[in-house]
């Protein structure tokens, strides 16, 4: 970022915002546990081998159908009025389902894999697993994929509607890590992470400032109006 003058405000709004994020990634992990421990019971639960491949298979099924409804809702979604609220939470929830269907999936597969796993391969199974994730995320350039709450929030009144469904699009990805990263101001930088600094707020008031001082010079270059 091009000014070091920009410092993080550290206003009640900031410690704030820090718990209600560890609050909302507890509630999320409670949501995860809940659903992940009904699939087990449910999803052929006699079956390790089926039910994880059923499960990456129905939650890859369910993202498709969530893909394809995705812009068919979007382009209609003023039509459902006071409606869209309820229709984007339930595009979420649905989408939540998904993304459990799809990690339980994966995450049990491996479990397969290692026939468990057994005391002897628990530690090597992690190893393996972490490695080859972390590994093909660095090289498709999706490493931030891996965050969820408390460090990535997404609010249900941040638009776009219908935005539980996002991508950057396929040029973004596999990304040229040893090449610069994008640069922005300081201002812009606060601003798109959402948190709040001094310098944001002094360039508010500033501009605030001029455009009062502006319209004040145009009013008395106009002169008194006449009735």
């Amino acid at each position: 970022m091009d000014d070091a003058s920009y410092r993080m405000h550290w206003r009640p709004q900031v410690l704030i915002e820090w718990v209600l994020a560890v609050v909302i990634g507890c509630l999320v992990a409670s949501s995860w546990r809940g659903a992940w421990y009904i699939l087990d019971s449910y999803l052929w639960p006699d079956d390790k081998t089926m039910s994880s491949s059923m499960s990456l298979l129905i939650g890859a099924l369910l993202f498709w159908l969530l893909v394809a409804l995705q812009p068919f809702l979007g382009a209609r979604i003023n039509a459902f009025g006071r409606a869209a609220r309820l229709v984007d939470l339930l595009f979420s929830y649905v989408g939540f389902w998904s993304c459990v269907l799809i990690w339980r999936g994966a995450w049990v597969l491996w479990d397969v894999a290692f026939d468990g796993p057994t005391d002897d391969s628990f530690t090597t199974s992690a190893w393996v697993s972490h490695v080859v994730g972390i590994s093909f995320l660095v090289l498709l350039g999706a490493v931030r994929s891996l965050n969820a709450p408390p460090t990535l929030l997404v609010s249900d009144c941040s638009p776009p509607i219908l935005g539980a469904s996002t991508t950057p699009g396929l040029p973004q990805f596999m990304c040229q890590l040893w090449k610069a990263a994008p640069q922005m101001s300081s201002k812009a930088w606060y601003e798109a992470v959402g948190l709040p600094c001094k310098a944001a707020q002094m360039v508010d008031s500033v501009s605030s400032e001029m455009v009062d001082s502006v319209s004040s010079t145009q009013m008395a270059k106009q002169g008194p109006s006449t009735a």
